[in-house]
């Protein structure tokens, strides 16, 4: 199963369902059913009481599948429109006021790996970045305007007080949340600063998110022949095979066509895994190739996390954008 959430008030579970899971909320206790990305919600039925459909509607949006949250029609993950690296009150505001769906932002902690670090999550993609925006500050502006949140840890150690914030206002977080974290070494990849165990454990303060696990990576460069060996793909679906979340894989563009055989074998592993394509500056990455990875994968399965010029083009009925 592929997506998130619908709830439902809390019934005995089903043994042979391993995406079924509860949490509370308000008092009363809800099963979460996992859904795929490509569900129709018009076709869903629920038996909840109208006085408990708030909060469904509350717990139901507050992670998951972004295209079910702004019903995205047909079910094209290529569709959903990003803001990368959003670590500076200036991008922050674009977005919020812009037609971005998902805003993905990096967090360290304030003074990262100085004697004076303090454990105050604040937007910053390098060691030493000073962006004058924390954590707290960033996301209480997305939840003003109900959009998605990415949230790219960068050290093991502020994952927990991020999502202790996380946690506080989760009672006003309507969009998706997904958790970023690269935890496997991947092609010509310097070490992970996150341990996978570690990582998944720390989760537990807000389990309420869609996980996106990935590898540390290097440009290709003229290393034509750099790609995610099925080794690679492997190792990391021997860590994620008995999660309960939905798990988002994060892939480097550039890297993404010489490795579709990998992925193709992990996306066929559960209905709950889904890739996003991502690029950083001066990668080698076409739109043509873009296109060829969307025809070729499932395209309710794949988001591109890319600049305009480099995304696939996404068709709605009749009209191409």
């Amino acid at each position: 199963m592929e997506g998130y959430k619908m709830d439902f008030r809390h019934q005995p579970k089903c043994e042979t369902n391993n995406f079924l899971k509860s949490l509370r909320v308000n008092g009363t206790t809800f099963d979460l059913l996992l859904l795929r990305n490509d569900a129709d919600t018009d076709k869903l039925l629920y038996n909840i009481d109208e006085a408990m459909y708030q909060n469904y509607v509350d717990v139901s949006s507050s992670a998951g599948s972004p295209l079910i949250y702004f019903n995205i029609a047909p079910r094209d993950a290529s569709g959903i429109l990003w803001s990368h690296n959003t670590d500076t009150w200036h991008l922050l505001n674009t977005a919020t006021q812009g037609d971005v769906m998902m805003i993905e932002g990096d967090i360290m902690l304030l003074r990262q790996n100085t004697i004076n670090k303090r454990d105050i999550p604040i937007m910053a993609h390098d060691i030493g970045d000073n962006n004058n925006i924390t954590f707290d500050q960033w996301i209480d502006e997305i939840i003003k305007v109900d959009k998605g949140m990415k949230l790219d840890l960068k050290t093991i150690d502020a994952v927990k007080p991020a999502l202790q914030i996380l946690s506080r206002k989760s009672s006003k977080i309507k969009g998706p949340v997904w958790a970023n974290a690269d935890i496997l070494k991947g092609p010509d990849g310097t070490d992970p600063r996150i341990p996978a165990n570690a990582f998944l454990e720390a989760i537990q303060e807000f389990p309420n998110v869609v996980l996106s696990l990935g590898w540390t990576t290097k440009s290709k460069g003229n290393n034509y022949n750099l790609n995610y060996t099925m080794e690679m793909v492997q190792d990391m679906y021997n860590i994620v095979k008995d999660l309960q979340q939905p798990v988002t894989f994060p892939v480097r563009a550039e890297q993404l066509i010489d490795s579709l055989d990998s992925f193709e074998w992990l996306l066929g592993k559960s209905r709950g895994y889904t890739l996003t394509v991502w690029t950083a500056k001066n990668d080698n990455v076409t739109k043509p190739d873009m296109d060829f990875a969307r025809r070729k994968l499932e395209v309710s399965r794949v988001y591109f996390d890319l600049p305009r010029e480099l995304r696939p083009t996404f068709c709605l009925i009749y009209i191409c954008f």
